[in-house]
């Protein structure tokens, strides 16, 4: 709730139109802070795919207080690239330390541009799948 909405869509958007599929936009909680009500947490969903009603994206959305934890991620935006990631069990969460393992992990956090986040990681991560990444998502130049 604290992100403001351009923001969600702006990293939702190129997230869609790349089609990332390995990246998740991760919610702390319900909106509300209570799941008994998933209302208005399906409601915010639907607003972030129809926030531009020219461009309905599609990104992956999920509820994971654990990742928050583990990536000890107080205040959002944050973006964090895991290299060399092992998931054991798929439908548990990276959050749970026996469940994840990467190399390395890196984060920067701030209200700025997915690419510009990246960039930063990069510099501390020197990545050759980070960098594919970033050349990918860059906008192409136009003749």
């Amino acid at each position: 709730e604290s992100v403001p909405m351009s923001i969600w869509h702006t990293y939702g958007k190129l997230m869609h139109d790349k089609k990332l599929s390995n990246t998740s936009m991760v919610l702390r909680g319900c909106i509300g802070g209570n799941c008994k009500n998933i209302g208005p947490t399906g409601e915010f969903i639907v607003n972030l795919r129809k926030y531009d009603i020219n461009n309905e994206i599609n990104p992956n959305v999920i509820i994971d207080p654990l990742l928050f934890r583990k990536y000890n991620i107080e205040k959002a935006p944050c973006v964090v690239f895991a290299e060399n990631v092992q998931t054991k069990v798929l439908s548990q969460s990276e959050g749970k330390d026996e469940n994840f393992n990467a190399k390395n992990i890196y984060k920067s956090c701030g209200a700025w541009d997915l690419i510009w986040h990246l960039k930063e990681i990069q510099k501390k991560a020197n990545s050759l799948e980070l960098e594919q990444i970033i050349k990918y998502l860059e906008p192409k130049a136009s003749l």
